[in-house]
């Protein structure tokens, strides 16, 4: 089987350790959902690479695709759902999370707007399944970065009565578990 990144540098997402080298960190937590059933949301769509990606990692995946643009619909295909939503429109992620979850992966790949990440982190939090992982990409700003403190700190001072299990840092990505 392929590693993560090697199907990341293969569909030439910006994921891979070509550039930002997310896939190596990702791979750690994904590697034991890898030939499960799992649903995994992707939120920005970008040119659909990252899609490709994670349905040929996931083999009996179903991978859905949310983004803002229109003509983002032509990247659906085999196992890929393509829906056309805001991500800081609470009611649209909402509607998404709602017709396609519970999630086991959701990777938050959109406008890197801070209040915009952390609304949709919480909205989804409802529809993850214990044992999921929520993957926060490209967080550039403090109040993101200062939420996932305050986040890693109820893990650590509630552990076990808490739905999140850990969470993990790496340069500008996040990886949080789900009990």
């Amino acid at each position: 089987m392929d590693t993560l990144d090697r199907l990341g540098r293969h569909y030439g997402t910006d994921k891979s350790s070509d550039r930002l080298d997310y896939l190596n960190f990702y791979e750690r937590f994904l590697a034991p959902l890898q030939d499960r059933p799992i649903t995994l949301l992707e939120i920005g769509v970008g040119e659909g690479r990252s899609l490709r990606m994670w349905r040929d990692y996931f083999l009996q995946g179903r991978i859905i695709g949310m983004d803002i643009v229109p003509d983002k619909i032509q990247y659906k295909g085999d196992r890929i759902t393509i829906e056309i939503g805001d991500q800081a429109d609470a009611d649209a992620i909402r509607s998404v999370a709602e017709a396609h979850g519970p999630f086991d992966v959701v990777v938050d790949d959109a406008g890197h707007v801070p209040s915009a990440q952390i609304s949709t982190f919480i909205t989804l939090s409802t529809y993850m399944k214990p044992g999921g992982f929520y993957i926060l990409e490209d967080i550039m700003e403090q109040t993101t970065a200062d939420y996932l403190l305050r986040l890693a700190s109820i893990i650590i001072s509630q552990g076990h009565h808490n739905v999140y299990g850990s969470i993990s840092f790496r340069h500008l990505t996040s990886v949080i578990g789900f009990r």
